[in-house]
């Protein structure tokens, strides 16, 4: 009788720890590059479809710094410069702002990430104060705010109502977390494959969600990984090889701080992806970390073969080294250009007002 209770008590765990965790699997396609190619001007045209360049409008209501957060949705463009969310028309004209940076009720310290709703609304990702704060497009306005209980970098939506976040550094249990957006409720946790990195890895630049049809795609900086994230399931989608790349041993050595960490990276002269992706049909975008000469890299997925690259030639044969890439969805990309870098530049004579201190260009397109 004793046994049996035993194995009663032993089920009823189990299914507690299922509510709790995802599943996990490591397998993937790998993609394995033996040698990095040196730094080339990528000429955009030749990788990308549908590319659109869109002057921002600049006036004093909507200035932006070159460093941007980005979504699109429904032909807006919504834009974070940290303090404000920007809102944009598909031309580049200002339509709205959203900005409530404070310490009160339903305002941020530190807008950090944010997702478009399907019903014209936008949830705030406040690292800061542990918050996700969802407001109303049309008025601006606060309507709900849900404790998070940790520190957090990324949101999307992984379905109509429910939500997840990824963290900014955690325990071994707690990369990523779900919520349900209408009813605040938290509903599980699941094991980051890198567990055992150093957590200062993962507080490192940018990490992005996006997505490719109805499937979550996910990466973070020194991460070989890209994850497929679902409420079930945490998969590695892809998993990138870079001959380069640090043994794992590396980052389960113990460094007094970060800087010590970089510093032993670069000496070693290490590579690593993880940050900005995005996957088209042919071809697979990641940036580097670490890296001296290239910023980014094209990577054919039949054959491995790799492009890395600094710079960028646009349309009309106009070339850029300051830039930022930012995934938007379906393998869409966005690069966003410093107003200073076309000032004086012509392309069909669209640059040809633009003065340095305007607001970023951003060229879109999709990877082919």
């Amino acid at each position: 009788m004793r046994y049996y209770l035993l194995l009663c008590i032993l089920f009823f765990i189990s299914l507690i720890g299922c509510k709790k965790t995802a599943n996990v699997s490591t397998s993937g396609e790998l993609i394995s590059i033996s040698q990095i190619s040196d730094p080339v001007t990528l000429n955009i045209a030749d990788y990308l479809t549908d590319i659109r360049l869109i002057p921002l409008q600049t006036n004093d209501s909507c200035l932006l710094g070159n460093t941007l957060n980005l979504k699109v949705s429904d032909s807006r463009i919504y834009i974070s410069n940290k303090k404000a969310i920007v809102c944009f028309d598909d031309t580049g004209k200002f339509i709205s702002k959203i900005e409530h940076q404070g310490r009160g009720p339903s305002e941020y310290v530190s807008l950090t990430d944010f997702v478009v709703l399907n019903d014209n609304k936008i949830a705030v990702l406040d690292n800061a104060k542990e918050h996700l704060i969802i407001y109303d497009l049309t008025k601006g306005n606060g309507l709900k705010t849900t404790d998070l209980g940790c520190f957090s970098r990324a949101c999307e939506m992984v379905n109509d109502s429910i939500i997840v976040v990824a963290a900014d550094y955690y325990k071994p249990d707690d990369l990523f977390h779900f919520y349900n957006i209408r009813t605040s409720e938290k509903i599980k946790s699941c094991i980051p494959l890198h567990q055992q990195k150093l957590s200062y890895c993962h507080i490192m630049g940018p990490r992005y969600f996006t997505k490719q049809g109805k499937t979550l795609l996910y990466s973070e900086p020194f991460s070989p990984d890209i994850l497929k994230v679902s409420l079930d399931t945490v998969l590695t989608r892809y998993r990138i090889s870079i001959s380069s790349n640090p043994p794992e041993d590396f980052y389960r050595t113990e460094f007094y701080d970060v800087r010590e960490f970089m510093e032993e990276f670069k000496k070693q002269k290490y590579v690593a992806t993880g940050g900005n992706f995005a996957v088209g049909e042919h071809y697979l975008l990641t940036s580097f970390n670490a890296w001296p000469a290239a910023k980014y890299c094209l990577i054919e997925l039949q054959t491995s073969r790799n492009f890395s690259f600094n710079s960028i030639y646009l349309p009309g044969n106009i070339e850029i080294e300051d830039f930022q890439i930012i995934p938007l969805n379906d393998g869409e990309i966005c690069i966003v250009i410093p107003a200073v870098e076309l000032c004086g530049k012509s392309a069909d004579q669209l640059f040809s007002n633009i003065a340095e201190t305007d607001n970023p260009i951003l060229c879109v397109g999709k990877i082919k």
